[in-house]
């Protein structure tokens, strides 16, 4: 939520990316679901299909949304900001190169979890010399890329926010991360990348 002065008015951006939505994923959840006919006990069948595949600190993204924050922070910028995404994520950029840690601990599943990554931190990784480290590397490299997509891009701040969000949601970004959705046997596609947009709503009143 954002209070604009100068319309007086709140704004809600809304951050949650949406579900998957390609025939892909309907297909995987058809598969998944037919244990619906396999006998008196589907219920219990599909309660240890749902159990294995939705448990994300067990088996990767099956119900990840569509990434949306850097769609969001954009959106956030050219609307109401003033500054460069280069100078609003520099202070993340001297965080990431200076390789500090962060995590904290779940207690309901009793594992801890990496909080840039989201995912468990097991005790190799927990090194900050350790070689499991290397997503610093992956999310620096991204963030560079991202801020020489909106250098090269010719014209005012709102043009060049612009080409921070198609380098990752319709370049080359996008088309690295739909690979890894691939391997990854997640439900999210490319087509889900491109349809991601960041809504712009009036908040919920009460009277």
């Amino acid at each position: 939520m954002i209070y604009d002065a100068r319309t007086q008015k709140v704004d809600v951006l809304c951050g949650i990316g949406s579900a998957p939505g390609s025939d892909k994923a309907d297909k995987r959840f058809r598969l998944g679901t037919d244990w619906q006919k396999q006998g008196a006990d589907w219920q219990k069948r599909g309660a240890d299909w749902y159990k294995r595949g939705t448990h994300w600190y067990r088996r990767g993204i099956y119900d990840a949304a569509t990434p949306a924050m850097v769609h969001l922070c954009a959106s956030l910028l050219m609307h109401y900001g003033t500054i460069s995404f280069e100078r609003a994520v520099a202070p993340v950029l001297e965080w990431l190169s200076e390789n500090r840690p962060t995590q904290y601990r779940d207690s309901v599943h009793k594992i801890t979890i990496n909080a840039v990554t989201g995912k468990p931190v097991d005790k190799a990784s927990r090194d900050d010399k350790g070689a499991k480290r290397l997503w610093w590397q992956d999310l620096l490299n991204t963030f560079n890329r991202l801020i020489q997509s909106e250098k090269q891009q010719p014209g005012d701040r709102q043009c060049k926010l612009n080409a921070v969000i198609r380098e990752f949601y319709e370049g080359e970004i996008a088309e690295e991360i739909a690979r890894w959705y691939e391997k990854s046997h997640a439900l999210l596609s490319y087509e889900d990348l491109i349809r991601h947009t960041t809504k712009i709503e009036s908040p919920v009143e009460y009277k």
